[in-house]
């Protein structure tokens, strides 16, 4: 069905209408998918449906909504998880300027969707760079969330000297990375034996290569999210457009009754000094994990576990 909306439409379909595989199996447990075209862009959001509350669920840079698959799984039979793909990944539009890898707009196309959908209020997960959003959501809009689980997010600054190593680690990291795989599976088989996606479970890496990936026409599969976009998420969540825009505005969240809980992966190279800014900024409690810096992927019982805790579901529901 199609839903109209002022500023764009809602388009709800079994596939994703851009850039990914129309041909794509068609699970039991499939999520809905969901699209929404707003200023010449097409954002695309996984809902895997469940009772309230919903679960707003924010992906790292370079993943995509999909690779949230096994987490949703075993978190929607007591809430309703709800993941949007950040434009250049998974389904959604690639940033056509500068401006457009800025949270201020990655912000407003997650709260436009969650009003598409008539979420109108909401639990939050957000990890890495979607912690940084999904933080810009709820300074945004104070209140619309209850709880916030943020997962290392890339929220406040370090060093100019650090940040300037980091990003451009990070970024010739990216530069580096194969994009065109001839089978799916040829993308497990590989990823499973490389940094840092040797830690996803089997069942993360595989729902990474079928959501991550998308069909071209030689009938080759492709890398959604481009080496080009991931390094400009880099460079851009890590200056002044991206984290310096808000880390001076996080302890709104609190003021505004929002709950906030941050993970830390024991093993995690994600910065001590920036950690700390928004445990402070944010009163937020602190849940350690034995892991690294991918937590949902490389943790999911875990993170549902804690989620249910967290959200504090109640005694009647499974």
């Amino acid at each position: 069905m199609s839903i109209r909306l002022k500023g764009g439409s809602l388009d709800i379909a079994r596939s994703i209408h851009w850039r990914m595989d129309h041909n794509m199996k068609s699970e039991p447990l499939d999520p809905e998918i969901h699209t929404l075209n707003r200023a010449n862009t097409t954002i695309s959001t996984l809902d895997w449906g469940g009772p309230e509350p919903a679960l707003l669920m924010l992906h790292a840079g370079g993943l995509c909504a999909g690779a949230f698959d096994p987490l949703a799984q075993r978190i929607r039979d007591f809430c309703r998880p709800v993941a949007v793909d950040l434009r250049g990944h998974g389904g959604s539009a690639p940033p056509g300027k500068r401006s457009d890898f800025g949270y201020a707009t990655l912000a407003s196309d997650v709260l436009a969707m969650l009003d598409a959908l008539g979420i109108q209020s909401a639990h939050g997960l957000g990890h890495s760079l979607g912690g940084g959003v999904l933080l810009r959501a709820a300074i945004e809009r104070p209140g619309f969330f209850e709880k916030l689980i943020i997962c290392e997010g890339a929220a406040t600054s370090i060093q100019p000297e650090m940040l300037e190593r980091r990003v451009h680690r990070l970024s010739e990291s990216a530069a580096k990375r194969r994009t065109v795989w001839q089978k799916k599976k040829e993308l497990i088989s590989r990823y499973s034996q490389k940094r840092p996606f040797d830690r996803f479970t089997p069942e993360s890496l595989e729902a990474f290569a079928r959501w991550g990936l998308s069909s071209r026409e030689d009938g080759q599969f492709e890398l959604t999210c481009s080496p080009e976009t991931e390094a400009g998420y880099y460079a851009t969540s890590l200056s002044d457009i991206g984290a310096g825009s808000i880390e001076k505005r996080l302890a709104e969240i609190p003021s505004s009754g929002t709950r906030c809980t941050l993970l830390r992966g024991r093993q995690s190279p994600f910065p001590e000094e920036s950690h700390q800014k928004q445990v402070e900024a944010l009163q937020a409690d602190v849940v350690h994990f034995e892991g690294a810096h991918f937590l949902p992927q490389e943790e999911p019982e875990l993170v549902a576990n804690m989620i249910r805790e967290r959200i504090e579901v109640p005694p009647d529901r499974p």
